[in-house]
């Protein structure tokens, strides 16, 4: 059974449907019911198995009971997505910490709060997969107006990493999947910000690669995601755009 984050739209939507489609059954979870009740109806009306769990993955109650109800009703989780994030825009001195907090809670406590719930049964049944959905911008220098997104995508790479380390041998994977830039609505969110919130001359940019077609649709990141599962990968960040990626895909053609 795959628990998929942050599952109301983009990738993360993409990824529920494409394990759905490889044949198992599907948790998607996010804080907006309707959007992933009516991606959970999709799986059905397919004959898979799905089911929707309305949950802010930023507190560890609403993350237990998720776990719960997923358990209960599917069966123990085999498969982790952490693909929930947020990314408040503005400036280090004037944003709102208040938000600045909430991003660090979804994007990082998150997703550790969902390793903890799912490890004890992974090591017990020996074996497990964790995808953890971060961002090759933790490494750009001149970034700005988005502290918050890239300082907890750093250290989710960073738990990552130290996870993999500790289950070594465990029969238990967690890896790293950088998806690249994907034509979301958080990507979205770059191209219409409001004056103030990002840099003019990036929401230009941004606006020109949309207008040219240059982002992925949200199933490049959702095959990717599917194959590092799927693969013996352990301990690794694996980068859409990259050699090894590709050919991950090549040797795990999912459609």
């Amino acid at each position: 059974m795959v628990l998929v984050t942050g599952a109301s739209r983009g990738i993360g939507r993409a990824a529920a449907l494409q394990f759905a489609r490889l044949g198992a059954s599907v948790a998607l979870v996010a804080r907006t019911q309707d959007d992933i009740a009516q991606a959970a109806s999709e799986i059905r009306s397919g004959g898979g198995r799905a089911l929707a769990v309305r949950a802010d993955i930023g507190r560890l109650d609403e993350v237990q009971a998720a776990v719960a109800q997923v358990t209960e009703e599917l069966g123990p989780v085999d498969i982790l997505v952490n693909n929930a994030a947020l990314m408040p825009l503005g400036l280090l001195a004037s944003g709102d910490p208040a938000e600045w907090r909430e991003a660090i809670a979804v994007n990082l406590l998150g997703a550790y709060d969902l390793m903890r719930a799912v490890l004890p049964g992974m090591l017990a049944r020996r074996w497990g997969r964790i995808v953890n959905v971060s961002t090759k911008a933790i490494s750009m220098t001149n970034l700005t107006h988005r502290s918050a997104y890239v300082t907890s995508k750093a250290a989710l790479d960073r738990l990552s990493l130290a996870a993999a380390a500790e289950l070594a041998g465990s029969g238990v994977a967690v890896n790293v999947v950088y998806p690249g830039v994907t034509d979301t609505p958080m990507q979205a969110q770059l191209r219409q910000a409001a004056p103030g919130l990002l840099s003019e001359s990036e929401q230009v940019m941004w606006r020109e690669r949309h207008a040219r077609g240059e982002l992925h649709p949200p199933e490049d990141g959702a095959r990717l995601i599917a194959s590092v599962a799927l693969s013996g990968l352990h301990g690794q960040i694996v980068e859409l755009e990259d050699e090894r990626a590709q050919a991950l895909l090549r040797d795990y053609p999912i459609h």
